[in-house]
């Protein structure tokens, strides 16, 4: 029987210190679970409130609707250029980013750790001379809203310490060994992805998906994506999303039956990573596809993940 929805699991257990061995044993079950089958589940109660998350999801939104001249003031410029981009970070326009060879019907902002010789994410100011190497420049925030930057920072802090509870419950779903006094990053135990995604290069992309009333190009059929079908470097990817359904579709194991993933009020989608699918797991690599379904009759979608 074809299932009808992502499994729902609840986090709290990872993030409550007093929390019963049985209750986080319930958690890594339902995650083994949910990444056996799916790749993917509902993340709730990781903490944050539906309050942020909104605002969040708002202050996005607010970007994506500004004049394009006023976005392209952040816009992504090839590494080594004196445009002073690092091939990563900043604005894209729609149709520039590519996936399967097909252009991607969406723009977006990437924002990933700041490198250790870049202007410091917290206090620096955006600036487009000089030349940086690739990923190795600043983070490009918008002037506009004026209140994004400051919200997004104190949000990514918040996601790392959901990831690193969520990621801490898939070490222990493995039933790997305890950890031990001289382990390090070679080391497989239950902590293995705490100590390996400890500082990690977190990528937090905003993602806005325009309704697409008709094609881009004249050759674009109505099977053109927003985003195509695809898997998730890294080890997961935790995802917020405007109420829009029918937009994320995840692929089930069959290999040809596709789920709508439609927004859970107040959760995070949760993916697993080509890093955990491929190098700790007997998942099917297939499990972790998905896309964001064409638009061309569908109103807007927005949303972010981390990584």
């Amino acid at each position: 029987m074809t299932p009808n929805s992502l499994p729902i699991i609840d986090i709290s257990s990872f993030l409550d210190p007093t929390a019963t061995a049985d209750a986080r044993r319930q958690t890594t079950t339902s995650i083994n679970s949910a990444c056996e089958e799916f790749g993917f589940f509902y993340l709730t109660g990781h903490g944050i409130p539906t309050s942020r998350l909104d605002n969040v999801i708002n202050l996005a939104r607010e970007f994506f609707a500004l004049p394009l001249a006023t976005k392209n003031k952040i816009k992504r410029y090839d590494a080594g250029t004196t445009e002073g981009g690092d091939g990563a970070r900043g604005y894209q326009g729609m149709g520039e980013n590519v996936t399967g060879g097909k252009r991607d019907m969406h723009e977006a902002v990437d924002l990933y750790r700041e490198w250790g010789n870049s202007v410091d994410g917290k206090s620096g100011h955006n600036h487009m001379q000089g030349t940086h190497s690739t990923l190795q420049g600043p983070n490009l925030w918008p002037e506009e809203p004026t209140e994004l930057k400051q919200t997004y920072l104190e949000y990514i802090e918040q996601l790392q310490t959901v990831g690193k509870a969520v990621v801490r419950a898939m070490g222990e779903a493995l039933d790997l060994p305890p950890p031990t006094s001289d382990a390090d990053t070679s080391t497989e135990d239950s902590e293995t992805f705490v100590r390996k995604t400890d500082h990690s290069f977190w990528v937090m992309r905003l993602i806005g998906y325009p309704k697409l009333d008709t094609p881009l190009a004249e050759d674009a059929t109505e099977t053109e994506l927003s985003c195509g079908e695809h898997t998730d470097y890294g080890c997961v990817t935790l995802l917020l999303a405007d109420p829009t359904p029918g937009a994320l579709q995840v692929l089930l194991k069959d290999g040809t039956t596709w789920l709508n993933a439609d927004p859970v009020p107040g959760a995070f989608v949760v993916n697993i990573g080509d890093m955990y699918v491929k190098h700790y797991c007997k998942a099917d690599p297939m499990y972790s596809y998905h896309a964001v379904q064409s638009l061309l009759v569908k109103p807007s979608l927005i949303h972010m993940n981390i990584r």
